[in-house]
């Protein structure tokens, strides 16, 4: 009956090569669906916003879910510790090693994010949030309420999303997915109403979307360790702190490398409010939202091969590796030429979904769109780099990036007169230094050929 309805060349792809492949080829068609819809309500969502709250808000609004990503770094890789650790138990179903390490990372994660919560209590009173955000002066009593609301939310979503890590580390990351997918359902519905019955609020809008996140996560994480990870589930008598040397090691490298990203990616709404004023924030997003669309497809292609690379190295597939690679720079020219033809198409794009309301400058977007062909290149080695765990460089050239990349901001932004393109700029040349070494020392790692550091 199946092979009636799906054409033969479609189940031809799903059906052949190893198992890997396969998981590799289902997961990313299924994400590709998801973020599909993800991104669909994305859009949809951005014209209802305005309609809610002003330009000036929404742009504070922006920044201020920006400095969320900051705070994930508080998890000091154990996260990613966690994926490639469960990742290597899995592959040899050690179950009792699966579950001690959950337990573990669970337990860590909740004392890291207890100390943080409080020591934000003590010292959120002191701050003056109102002028840290360049807030006009009738929004700045809401200010503290509405921080406190997101790192309140932050500290919960911080334990519950890690049930996200666990679905990729078991190459499911697409299962993952659809629980982010319902909580942007969840949210745009709840964000209607609120139009129809309640006047613009930046308090109203920050409930809201966590609000819906953290429902979602919740109820996912106990339907799946009731369920599917019921044997790896937490438990208090599998918490063993001396994993924590395994998660760390290799996290705290992960953690560095996720600090420079955090300054990189997530910087650029704050110096904007600093420099600009938070109105250049929404057209700064805007672009950035549009031109990204290439780079999140490709993600989702790349995303489930993290884990996937961990486990064909553990088992000497270099030549699925190989394969995957170069399948993988094919996709990449594509993405220039989409690139390229959505630069084209930009301004009558906006005109229909923004309905006037916001403009975006051309040479902002054409800028968003180098930054999307740097960034996908990096990804082509820079996942199986990760997978492999030979991380050392990444760490020693995020820390440079990291030294240049606010300096160089302000450079372009300010002193030459650039404004928010210009902080997109320095951007771009801290990805392109990546650009270099990434292809170099996947080349030494793949050919038995990586030495000293290239090789750590």
């Amino acid at each position: 009956m199946i092979k009636k309805i799906i054409p033969e060349f479609i189940l031809k792809y799903f059906t052949e090569g190893n198992e890997l492949s396969i998981k590799v080829k289902k997961n990313a068609v299924a994400l590709l669906v998801l973020k599909g819809i993800t991104l669909a309500i994305s859009f949809i969502r951005v014209p209802i916003v305005l309609d809610y709250v002003t330009n000036t808000e929404y742009g504070i609004w922006l920044t201020l879910t920006s400095i969320l990503s900051w705070l994930v770094i508080m998890d000091v890789g154990i996260g990613r510790g966690l994926q490639n650790k469960l990742a290597e138990a899995l592959a040899v179903k050690d179950y009792k090693s699966a579950k001690t390490y959950v337990s573990t990372t669970y337990a860590i994660m909740t004392l890291i994010i207890g100390a943080a919560f409080v020591l934000f209590t003590i010292v959120f009173p002191f701050l003056n949030w109102g002028s840290i955000f360049n807030t006009p002066h009738e929004l700045q009593s809401q200010m503290p309420l509405v921080v406190f609301v997101i790192f309140l939310s932050f500290a919960i979503q911080f334990v519950i999303n890690l049930i996200s890590i666990i679905l990729t580390a078991d190459q499911k990351p697409a299962i993952g997915e659809i629980v982010g997918t319902l909580a942007s359902i969840v949210y745009l519905v709840i964000l209607l109403i609120l139009i129809k019955t309640t006047k613009g609020s930046l308090l109203l809008l920050t409930v809201t979307y966590y609000g819906s996140s953290i429902l979602i996560y919740v109820f996912g994480t106990v339907y799946f360790f009731r369920g599917r990870y019921k044997a790896i589930a937490p438990s208090f008598k599998y918490i063993d702190l001396k994993h924590f040397r395994d998660l760390g090691t290799l996290g705290f490298k992960f953690f560095f490398i996720q600090i420079s990203a955090i300054i990189m990616f997530s910087t650029d709404n704050m110096i904007i409010t600093q420099i600009i004023g938070p109105q250049d924030v929404t057209a700064y997003n805007i672009s950035y939202k549009y031109m990204c669309i290439p780079i999140m497809i490709f993600s989702i292609i790349t995303r489930p091969l993290w884990s996937a690379y961990t486990n064909a190295w553990a088992r000497k597939d270099i030549d699925w590796i190989k394969n995957t690679v170069s399948q993988l720079t094919k996709i990449w020219l594509l993405l220039i030429f989409s690139c390229v033809l959505m630069v084209f198409i930009s301004a009558p794009v906006y005109r229909i979904w923004l309905h006037g309301r916001v403009t975006i400058p051309l040479y902002l977007t054409i800028v968003m769109g180098l930054y999307t062909i740097i960034l996908a290149w990096n990804q082509i080695y820079v996942f199986f780099i990760n997978g492999v765990g030979k991380i050392k460089l990444q760490l020693y050239m995020s820390f440079i990036t990291t030294i240049i990349n606010i300096p160089l901001s302000i450079y372009f932004a300010k002193t030459l007169n650039i404004g928010s393109t210009g902080i997109m700029i320095a951007t771009c040349v801290c990805l392109f230094i990546g650009s270099v070494w990434v292809p170099i020392q996947y080349k030494k790692i793949i050919n038995n050929k990586a030495t000293g550091i290239w090789g750590k």
